[in-house]
């Protein structure tokens, strides 16, 4: 099983850029005051958000923060290192195993010579430029794991065997982090005040509850020569606020709190809010908002009321942070890389295109949360692992999803299913197998699915043989194997995916007047329907230009205007499974083109180039279709002629010189689309001359051009931001650029120095090949 169900424990693979958050939280809890009481954080979430496995990135960083500061202590340092600090990590990950094998032998890594240790660092791939900063970063962990000024506790109060001493417990860990940390005075005085706790608690009952034993205290009588808790608690304050103690303190994470039973919510959160709320101490809490807000209202309201419990916890933590689902493309990030992972095992490359349609037609509907994608995975690795060479991987994944999330559809299906490279469905049981749709918990997607798996289905029969009608309306689309030729879905036009103005009113032999640019711009618009957008589009390339359909100008200009309104609002490619919806329009208008006859197939490329303010759209397209004149450049094999592909590059360069001299080429809409056609038919270097001087304008131009050159490479391993070394030295050189982005860092701008940043580490990854 490749994908346990455990949280991430390194920021590395972070997918869902929690790491951030993590940082900026672990810098806070480091710096919160804490001079007159404890401080209480949460990160809430639903289950499998993520909650605990940032938690752990906040741990990571708080390690790294107490390192970073060993080291400006130190002096040895240079102010490069410890700002990279994070570099110097994942270096000493390469040689952790090393240093654990020592330790396991029961020798010491720490007292090794340096010598020694450096040596062996390089053979365990360490950059040989670090090994230095490595070798200092190893000995101060180990110091700050012996003698912390921050000590972080796990305290978990659903694993403790009597639940009812949760504060009894919980200030058992308090001391020993104190023994451990602060002088002897504070731990003698801490022992009393726990001493102190326990004789009150066996004096009034702790099955009462510890609520309700905190509330006796101001009135319970005591001996008069002993000290009163409260009394205790005042000189304990006193000395975790004494100066020998000034940069001591103590995180307390308790994860999971929705785990609990009302009972043991309610006495956690009176201990935090009682006889463990102290001067140097800060509580991580995690927890699904909803559930432990319920927990706490049925145990002090007696009443399921999330919103009283909320209003309650609200006066005892003073900061909390929602984490939220992922987005799709994050989803789908996690999915591409570990499904491209199982399938490399067997040396099996998915169909793009069905993997492409599984996922926006029923994956996606399920996979609302990593662990719901790890759940998949993990059954998925092995039915493929026993089935990878009698089926197709796509209908397992599709069939291994409905066992997961469809039990009872998969039990009904399962009997009468065979499997021999497709899914076919004995036609007297299939009324049988539709009838588990009822209890289907997404009736809708898991429709979809077996339509997916089977066109014969009599729930699709009726839509698979009518005549091809004007419109989509009232005509089916079946995505099945490899020989189906049909798109499989629910045509009513109100719960249909692809929009409404498609279906009942788009023809391709009528122009579009504007419909499929306001279908397009009504999606976009709306967050709820957003994802209808690659439907819509992948319907109009299956049924109007995958066929017999050739282009017009009308459809041409509306492909070229929904083409721009996608670039514009195109989130950067998450998947190397999925293509972009603005490549969807290029491969849909270069079909129709192809249907074109030569005379309206030069009257179409004209019309696009010299149509129009924005020409991201038309450089690609002529680029696809003509190429480049230089050897290095894109070349594909044209249609037309030689004198007709110098045409449109002539043209086509010189509104490309216009916009550069008016200093708008970065107003494009994809500025790169014009850089590297003009650097395809540039025999006079007139592109490295416009560069070069890019290169020395403002910082929202160098901005511009430094974000065009980021690109991303998809691996099982991740996803990795990366410049091309090549491209750099053929646009100008990787030092101007450097030197260029070194000056943008500086800049007073965040997204400026952010920009800058991304693109100095991509250049790094570009150079190492670590990819």
């Amino acid at each position: 099983m490749r994908n346990v169900d455990f949280p991430l424990e390194d920021v590395r693979d972070d997918l869902l850029g929690r790491k951030m958050f993590a940082f900026s939280l672990a810098t806070a809890l480091m710096n919160v005051d804490l001079t007159k009481n404890g401080f209480v954080a949460s990160i809430t979430g639903p289950w499998g958000s993520g909650k605990s496995s940032t938690i752990n990135f906040v741990r990571h960083y708080v390690q790294q923060i107490s390192i970073k500061t060993a080291m400006e202590k130190s002096q040895r340092s240079n102010i490069d290192v410890i700002k990279n600090l994070d570099e110097l990590y994942y270096q000493y990950i390469k040689f952790k195993p090393y240093i654990e094998n020592l330790i396991a032998d029961g020798k010491n890594p720490y007292i090794v010579s340096k010598e020694y240790l450096t040596s062996k660092m390089v053979e365990f791939d360490v950059d040989t430029k670090k090994l230095d900063d490595v070798y200092e970063y190893i000995l101060l962990k180990r110091e700050n794991e012996i003698r912390p000024d921050t000590t972080v506790i796990n305290f978990s109060p659903w694993s403790l065997q009597n639940r009812s001493e949760i504060t009894l417990s919980l200030l058992s860990e308090i001391n020993l982090a104190i023994g451990d940390n602060f002088d002897s005075e504070t731990y003698e005085t801490f022992a009393k005040y726990i001493e102190k706790f326990g004789e009150l608690a066996t004096a009034t009952g702790s099955d009462a509850g510890i609520g309700k034993f905190i509330s006796k205290l101001v009135t319970l009588p005591l001996n008069k020569k002993r000290k009163t808790l409260n009394e205790i608690r005042e000189e304990l304050s006193k000395n975790l606020l004494l100066d020998k103690n000034k940069n001591k303190r103590i995180i307390i994470i308790i994860d999971d709190l929705d785990r609990l039973t009302p009972f043991e919510a309610s006495e956690t959160i009176n201990a935090l809010k009682g006889v463990a709320n102290l001067p140097k101490i800060v509580y991580l809490l995690s927890y699904d908002r909803h559930e432990f807000s319920s927990l706490i209202s049925r145990a002090i309201y007696d009443q399921e009321a999330p919103q009283k419990g909320e209003i309650f916890l609200e006066k005892i933590i003073q900061y909390t942070k929602e984490l939220p689902l992922p987005r799709e493309e994050e989803n789908s990030e996690i999915f591409n890389k570990n499904f491209l992972e199982i399938l490399s095992d067997f040396n099996v490359f998915p169909e793009e295109k069905r993997a492409s349609l599984a996922w926006f037609y029923i994956l996606h509907r399920y996979l609302k949360t990593p662990r719901d994608t790890i759940r998949l995975l993990n059954n998925y690795s092995v039915a493929f692992s026993v089935t990878h060479d009698i089926t197709d991987p796509i209908d397992l994944l599709v069939l291994t999803c409905l066992e997961t999330f469809e039990p009872s559809v998969y039990t009904a299906l399962k009997t009468y299913v065979q499997i021999s490279k497709k899914i076919s469905i004995d036609e007297d049981n299939q009324e049988l197998i539709e009838n588990s749709l009822e209890s289907a918990r997404d009736k809708k997607t898991a429709k979809f699915a077996l339509g997916f798996l089977d066109q014969s289905l009599k729930s699709a029969e009726k839509y698979l043989n009518p005549p091809p009608p004007q419109t989509f309306k009232n005509r089916a689309h079946l995505f099945s194997n490899p020989s189906s030729a049909e798109v499989y879905f629910d045509l009513d036009p109100n719960r249909s995916p692809i929009h409404k103005i498609v279906l009942e009113k788009l023809t391709p032999l009528e122009a579009p007047k504007g419909l499929l640019r306001q279908s397009i711009s009504e999606l976009i618009s709306s967050s709820e329907h957003r994802q209808s957008i690659r439907p819509t589009l992948e319907a109009l390339s299956s049924y109007f230009f995958e066929r017999d359909t050739c282009l017009s100008i009308e459809w041409a200009e509306e492909l070229r205007d929904v083409a721009e309104i996608l670039i514009a609002q195109a989130p950067p490619r998450s998947s190397a499974l999925l293509s972009t919806n603005d490549e969807i329009i290029v491969s849909m208008f270069k079909n129709g083109l192809s249907r074109c006859d030569r005379d309206d197939q030069i009257e179409i490329l004209t019309s696009l180039i010299n149509k129009g303010e924005d020409l991201s759209f038309a450089c690609k397209i002529i680029r696809d279709l003509i190429g480049d004149l230089k050897s290095e450049g894109y070349k594909t094999s044209s249609i037309f002629t030689l004198p007709q592909e110098e045409s449109f590059r002539e043209i086509l360069t010189y509104r490309i010189r216009k916009i550069a001299t008016e200093h708008k080429i970065f107003n494009q809409l994809s500025p790169s689309n014009l850089i590297w056609f003009w650097w395809g038919v540039d025999e006079k270097n007139e592109v490295r001359d416009f560069i070069s001087m890019t290169l020395d304008q403002e910082e929202s131009t160098l901005c511009a051009l430094l974000q065009m050159l980021i690109g991303k490479v998809f691996t099982s391993d991740g996803v990795f931001e990366k410049t091309s070394p090549r491209s750099l030295e053929l646009l100008a050189s990787t030092s101007s650029f450097l030197c260029a982005a070194e000056r943008l860092s500086k800049s007073a701008i965040e997204s400026h120095r952010e920009v800058a940043n991304r693109f100095k580490n991509a250049v790094k990854v570009g150079e190492s090949g670590d990819w």
